[in-house]
């Protein structure tokens, strides 16, 4: 859905809004009013400006200039990528979760797209332009089915 249609469907439900912008917390309150008298109030952080997103934390450099005093620039650099190893390690544990979901979600998506290749086939098919197309369709077809049935399977097997 465009945005202007959000907006749209927005302005059908909002009488009032009001944003109070507080720096020092780095938070904005936003106070609405719905058409029927209802209030509601939400309280969001503020984002980061695009300098702030790419500063080196100051932790960081502190620890580099402790650092500097033992080791090189080099030993330095290997510390602090297996640190970061071991924090990426800890990224891609979090998304095996998400990795499950997509699972879940996907295997349907998967028999309906090899249906739909089937069925597009046998149109082809009866239209005698079948050729070399059911050659292209059928094996991506059964390709769909058969992720579908391996996600199917481990899923059923976690």
């Amino acid at each position: 859905m465009p945005n202007r249609e959000r907006k749209r469907l927005l302005a059908c439900i909002i009488e009032d809004a009001t944003l109070i912008k507080s720096p020092e917390d780095g938070t904005t309150k936003v106070h609405m009013r719905f058409k029927g008298g209802k209030t509601e109030t939400l309280t969001t952080l503020n984002p980061k400006s695009s300098a702030q997103q790419v500063k080196t934390q100051p932790k960081l450099v502190d620890l580099v200039d402790k650092l500097l005093d033992d080791h090189i620039y080099s030993e330095i650099a290997d510390l602090l990528r297996g640190a970061t190893s071991m924090r990426l390690r800890t990224r891609l544990r979090n998304s095996w979760a998400w990795e499950s979901r997509h699972r879940r979600v996907m295997v349907p998506v998967r028999v309906l797209i090899g249906l739909w290749l089937l069925a597009l086939t046998t149109i082809l098919y009866g239209y005698d332009v079948g050729g070399w197309w059911g050659v292209l369709l059928v094996p991506a077809a059964a390709l769909h089915f058969y992720v579908a049935y391996r996600n199917l399977r481990h899923r059923v097997e976690s």
